[in-house]
């Protein structure tokens, strides 16, 4: 590239004001009409875009007088040729007539100078417009804002159509006072470059406020670099301000860590009383000359009062000096909020505060559900007072409108500056939420998180998309099969997505982590293979074949089943985070509170790493009767008889209770001897017991390898029943009708949607179990196969809510309006009542417990 060499070369001169100099050449009012506009009811003096359409003689001999001073680059007379900015006029129709005819006089202007030894280009001229997306309208309700990202970029967008149609060189995004306005700039950039298959070189210039070192809006510099380098450009600087002098430090700072070429294009010192700009050509160019001198810059030239005779003398003294070279490339991870946070600062591990998602904490997600956003907030300072270096936000919760919460939300924490100077992570299950939440951002933020799970052509778009927004992206190890639970299918899609990502998507290496699954342990998901061992092998992995991506983890899902037992929980991170770190392991989605476990007991410790890296059953009931004894709640003693003493319903719920398989056969035949029917048995005995244990792990008295345990036991009475049941069922040899039942797609848990098979089954109905991670188009092409007369859905985590609503959807798409039932401990009766029965004209019944689903199948017998 021609120009790229030229700043290798030699420091480049931009030419200087546009505006001061059409006020010094005086046009008319007539002159801003033109015929078209003679009879437009507002003044339109001053509009100096129009000019370009009616008065364009007068832009090209300014141009031509920059030329003729030494410019080497000149700009449209487009700063304001945007809608937004032109809608005060009435002229927002103008616009792209605007541009292209900016960019066409600027062209001609350049070609005409324009030589061999000294070639001229055309930067295309982007202003902020007055108005901002990130500082709110309103102090008192942030997030009303006077202008919408989509706005903005949509005026943006229109704009850049016409300075590409009209051939300029570069285009140069410039007095950037808030770096949400450049970004939508930079999508718009971006959207219309890449639907022209074409590349244009981008130049950004932002203007500091004052001494503080910051744009208006909040940013440092650094942290501004960092939050537009997705735009790659060519060349980013500063402009305006107080001048050349007050400049200088920050211009140095600048070109000390940005990896492209840095430009300053100052202002004539500060306008007088009467708005005028008084520092003098010689006067300027001194202060300019010590700015070449410590060779920090390869552009320069003249911003607001600036004139072709300021431009001469920087043209002379740039010959003296050097230009600078571009800073290294960074080979660490940098993210920004109003401050950068830089990945190699020495930390072994990032804490992400997890108590910011309504799934990691009841007090925010009650919060949030009642919209008081500003108490909200208090759970943010909390996590940062705790230790977390930045935020984990999500709002996806039955019954809320994510994407509008987290707009609100981030409005609010951007006006506070303790929580706004960190980066932040934008977790949902929801692209829509997602894309609200970039728009809403000036920083540069990590997303959490997109996958292979619906296949290779949307899992691209998706990251083209984040990466037009600048922000970090989150992968989980699912993809169309499922999630990945042993480690050579961690591998194998880690390999697919990374390249994936940076061969078809574009995205930086640096900017990808990676999410191996982090699985709770005593699950038995897998038995094969030790799902903490295999996610740190997949570390190690990734950070030998991807070694400038990172990896991250929740890690309190691993202990999630000890939840209410805070030793064992700390002595369970402690462990693996140790060995994790090692391996590789950079962000920890955790509340940071729990990270303080230097004071456990060796016992407990050692207990924790048997049952972590070896899966001890041993271990693991040691360390469970650990958990009980040091609850922080304790479950009510109901009596004081020996529980083999007590009568078979209170022998039998107590064996699945405390997971006892010893005496299930021969309680389950006194069982029969006294109900005599089989069914009753599971009715009236086992699932009131299943719905204890659920009570029970809700509270923290019971854990997850419990209810796991239980469950089990539950299964192994009804094999025993079956024998019964099916005779039973053979003497009524009628079917009650016929059931098609699954977990939902992305969802691998199941335990509900079993003990719902079997109680369907124990009233006389023939079942389809689907098993787990069902995609919607199965279930609805199973229905139609098999005839069923009722649909069941379940789900455990939040984004299987989505997915239910979309097997409703296709339901009602192909005229199946049956019985739909939806549960697990996802699901709400108020998310079933908003978003599946408004639409779905079968019935729609929800069961959170499945140790209450019986009631629901009478009701429907």
């Amino acid at each position: 590239m021609l120009l790229k060499d030229l700043l290798n070369e030699r420091i480049l001169i931009l030419d200087g004001a546009m505006g001061s100099l059409i006020q010094q050449k005086g046009p008319e009012e007539k002159d801003y009409r033109g015929f078209e506009l003679k009879n437009h009811p507002i003044n339109l003096k001053g509009n100096h875009e129009l000019l370009n359409l009616y008065c364009p003689g007068l832009v090209y001999d300014i141009h031509a007088s920059y030329l003729e001073a030494g410019a080497d680059i000149i700009t449209t007379n487009s700063f304001n040729g945007n809608a937004v900015s032109q809608i005060d006029y009435k002229t927002e129709n103008l616009c792209y007539r605007i541009n292209l005819e900016a960019s066409r006089i600027a062209t001609k202007a350049a070609k005409k100078y324009s030589s061999v030894k000294k070639p001229r280009f055309v930067a295309g001229c982007i202003g902020p417009t007055s108005k901002s997306l990130s500082m709110s309208l309103y102090s008192e309700t942030p997030g009303n804002e006077a202008l919408t990202f989509a706005e903005l970029a949509k005026a943006y967008k229109e704009q850049v159509e016409g300075l590409v149609e009209g051939s300029v060189d570069i285009l140069m995004i410039e007095t950037v006072f808030d770096t949400l306005n450049a970004k939508a700039a930079i999508y718009s950039i971006n959207k219309v470059l890449q639907a022209k298959k074409t590349s244009i070189p981008v130049m950004i210039s932002a203007t500091i406020s004052g001494e503080s070192g910051r744009l208006l809006s909040g940013q440092n510099i650094s942290a501004f670099y960092h939050s537009v380098s997705h735009a790659e450009p060519l060349v980013l600087g500063l402009n305006c301000g107080s001048g050349a002098k007050e400049l200088k430090s920050f211009v140095q700072e600048l070109s000390e860590e940005a990896t492209c070429y840095v430009s300053f294009h100052p202002n004539a010192g500060i306008p007088d009383h009467e708005g005028k700009y008084t520092q003098t050509p010689q006067h300027m160019a001194k202060d300019v000359e010590k700015v070449l001198q410590n060779g920090k810059i390869n552009i320069t030239g003249g911003c607001c009062g600036t004139t072709p005779t300021h431009i001469e003398a920087f043209s002379e003294l740039a010959q003296k000096y050097k230009p600078a070279k571009p800073a290294t490339k960074k080979t660490y991870m940098v993210l920004a909020g109003l401050e950068p946070f830089k990945t190699n600062n020495n930390k072994e591990l990032i804490y992400i505060g997890e108590k910011t998602n309504v799934s990691g904490s009841e007090k925010f997600s009650r919060l949030i559900n009642s919209r008081n956003y500003r108490k909200a907030i208090e759970v943010a300072y909390q996590q940062i007072e705790d230790g977390a270096d930045m935020l984990d936000i999500c709002m996806d919760a039955a019954g809320v409108d994510s994407a509008s919460a987290i707009k609100e939300f981030l409005a609010i924490l951007s006006t506070n500056s303790a929580l706004a100077k960190l980066p932040v992570m934008i977790d949902s299950s929801d692209f829509q939420t997602i894309i609200t939440a970039l728009q809403s951002i000036q920083g540069k933020p990590v997303v959490n998180s997109i996958s292979l799970k619906d296949g290779v052509q949307p899992f691209i778009d998706k990251a083209k998309e984040i990466k037009n927004y600048g922000a970090a992206i989150v992968v989980m190890l699912f993809d169309e099969k499922g999630q990945a639970d042993t480690t050579a299918r961690r591998k194998e899609i880690a390999l697919k997505s990374y390249k994936l990502l940076t061969e078809k998507a574009g995205f930086p290496p640096g900017d990808i982590v990676f999410d191996p699954n982090i699985m709770a342990l005593g699950t038995k998901i897998n038995k094969g293979e030790n799902q903490a061992v295999s996610f740190i092998e997949t570390c190690k992995y990734i950070s030998s074949n991807f070694p400038k991506s990172n990896t991250t983890g929740g890690i309190s899902n691993l202990s999630f089943g000890f939840r209410g037992a805070n030793q064992p929980r700390k002595a369970i991170h402690r462990v693996f985070l140790k060995d994790a770190s090692k391996a590789g392991l950079k962000f920890v989605i955790i509340n940071p509170a729990e990270i303080n476990n230097n004071n456990l007991p060796e016992k407990l410790i050692n207990l924790a790493k048997s049952v972590v890296f070896h899966e001890d059953e041993k271990a693991m009931e040691e360390l469970l009767k650990y958990a009980n004894t040091n609850s922080t709640k304790k479950p009510a003693v109901k009596t004081k008889k020996s529980w083999r003493e007590q009568d078979v319903v209170e022998r039998l719920k107590y064996s699945l209770i405390n997971g006892i398989s010893d005496y299930m056969e021969y309680d389950i035949e006194s069982a029969i001897e006294k109900f005599k029917q089989p069914y009753k048995i599971i009715e009236e005995i086992l699932m009131p017991a299943m719905g204890e244990i659920s009570i029970r792990f809700d509270e923290g008295t019971l854990f997850l390898p419990q209810v796991v345990r239980s469950a089990t036991l539950f299964q192994k009475a009804v094999d025993i029943l079956n024998p019964y049941m099916n005779s039973e069922i053979n003497e009524k040899s009628c079917s009650k009708g016929k059931v098609v039942l699954a977990t939902v797609e992305g969802d691998v848990h199941d335990i509900g949607k079993n003990i719902a098979s079997i109680v369907f089954k124990c009233n006389g109905f023939e079942v389809t179990d689907l098993g787990i991670m069902v995609p919607a188009g199965k279930i609805v092409e199973t229905a139609k196969e098999t005839g069923a007369d009722i649909i069941g859905l379940s789900g455990l985590i939040t984004p299987s809510l989505q997915e239910m609503v979309n097997v409703a959807l296709l339901l009602e798409k192909n005229g199946l309006n049956l019985p739909l039932i939806v549960g697990g401990a996802a699901t709400s009766k108020k998310h079933t009542k908003k978003n599946i029965a408004p639409f779905y004209r079968g019935k729609v019944m929800h069961v959170k417990d499945a140790s209450k689903i019986g009631a629901i199948v009478r009701k429907i017998v």
